[in-house]
């Protein structure tokens, strides 16, 4: 019986296969993937959204002109916003960070995530994508959504008290900021690299097919 000949892995080796091992998950086409599941959660919360709304009512005191005011603030909003906003929001930036790294393969293929897109800013991020005119409508989506990822959209405070901000309550105007931003961006990532992707280090992607875009791209 023949044996199979032993390969021995020195660091070196180890070290490039966790390289290959993490660009194979970072490929743009990865990122895709996420932001489409992210999307879709979203929008079911979304679709749910009438069936509960949340009261919020508050009295506190506030010292201004060197006089303690009593105040007390209530409104009424969707019991899904904050998840809403949170997912959204994650949804984008994977789908954009896919897209800077499908024009920069360098982004990823040291092993790391490269600083440029080590961020949840994305209307920063958004800045970043070569040939795409961002709307008002979309830029204000962005701007909300940065808040919400690391606070508000998951927590009740953040860490210190000077960094309270006032949570955005969903509107459909919002959503449909998050929507076409998102269905013009996935179209543009989708063309970048419907025709295959090469890392340069060993991991590539395949050709891909998604028929919404191939009937009207050709």
């Amino acid at each position: 019986m023949t044996k199979e000949p032993y390969y021995f892995m020195d660091e070196e080796d180890k070290r490039r296969n966790e390289i290959v091992f993490f660009v194979k998950d970072a490929m743009p086409d990865s990122w895709r993937s996420c932001a489409s599941e992210l999307h879709r959660s979203a929008e079911l919360l979304w679709n749910d959204k009438d069936n509960e709304l949340r009261l919020e009512a508050a009295e506190f005191h506030e010292i201004k002109d060197g006089k303690l005011i009593n105040r007390s603030q209530s409104r009424m909003v969707y019991s899904v916003s904050r998840s809403y906003f949170l997912l959204a929001g994650f949804a984008l930036e994977n789908l954009i960070k896919g897209y800077l790294v499908a024009c920069d393969p360098t982004l990823i293929n040291h092993g790391v995530l490269g600083k440029e897109i080590k961020t949840h800013e994305l209307s920063r991020l958004a800045r970043k994508i070569e040939d795409f005119k961002i709307s008002k409508n979309e830029l204000d989506f962005c701007c909300i959504a940065e808040k919400a990822i690391p606070y508000w959209g998951r927590y009740p405070v953040p860490l210190i008290s000077s960094q309270v901000a006032p949570e955005v309550g969903l509107t459909d105007e919002l959503r449909q900021g998050f929507l076409s931003f998102y269905d013009r961006l996935d179209e543009k990532l989708y063309m970048k690299i419907r025709n295959g992707w090469d890392s340069g280090v060993g991991a590539k992607l395949e050709k891909l097919t998604a028929k919404k875009y191939d009937s009207r791209n050709g």
